[in-house]
């Protein structure tokens, strides 16, 4: 996008340059040749003819396009905060204090000293805060289910959002982190193992900690 409005501004100056030069006569003329009548009645048809265009376009497609996207960008932001939130969300199930900025400062040596010690099978802190009694794996597969739905929303509205933000979101919803979570069924049993053991924990801390970083990209 910005070669592309590099590009239609140089395209301005040179028109600008000729109609000075040509049409009105103000500096040197690029023709002086036997047939520079002629070459200057091209450079300058064709001058005319991209300005005019250019307005056109500025008129008709730029411009509405812009208010459109000041319109909607509100409702993107909200979204943006929703993911945020639901990411948020999954640090402080396992966290009884709830930081300010806990999303945006939290380093990985801090999410591995928070959530190593734990069991997921504990109540989460943020299920206990917001008045349900659930697991902290529970509670993860909640808000993995909430996210990817967020992500699905903003993404109808990737005409207005930027190349970078579309990216970004697209990684939030085949991040590796989600697809952990989903073990699918098994025995009880089994699952505690599992999910309570050092290497399941650790993976989640690893992808957890990408999603972190995905998301303070959009905030």
């Amino acid at each position: 996008m910005k070669v592309i409005k590099f590009i239609l501004i140089v395209l301005v100056i040179i028109c600008l340059y000729a109609i000075c030069c040509i049409g009105l006569g103000w500096f040197w003329k690029i023709a002086g040749s036997e047939n520079a009548t002629q070459i200057n009645q091209v450079l300058i048809n064709l001058s005319y003819s991209y300005i005019a265009g250019l307005i056109f376009y500025l008129l008709v497609s730029y411009f509405p396009s812009q208010i459109r996207k000041d319109k909607i960008r509100p409702v993107i932001e909200k979204k943006f905060i929703a993911i945020s939130i639901q990411i948020e969300s999954n640090i402080q199930a396992f966290n009884a204090i709830k930081e300010e900025g806990m999303l945006t400062n939290i380093t990985e040596q801090q999410l591995t000293a928070l959530i190593q010690p734990k069991s997921l099978f504990e109540n989460s802190f943020f299920g206990v805060e917001i008045g349900i009694n659930n697991p902290i794996y529970q509670l993860l597969l909640s808000s993995r289910k909430a996210t990817l739905e967020r992500c699905e929303e903003v993404l109808t509205y990737r005409d207005y959002m930027q190349e970078k933000e579309i990216v970004e979101i697209e990684n939030i919803r085949e991040s590796n982190y989600f697809r952990i979570l989903d073990i699918g069924p098994m025995p009880e049993q089994q699952k505690k193992i599992l999910l309570d053991s050092t290497e399941y924990k650790t993976g989640i801390i690893t992808e957890l900690y990408k999603v972190i970083e995905m998301v303070r990209n959009i905030s």
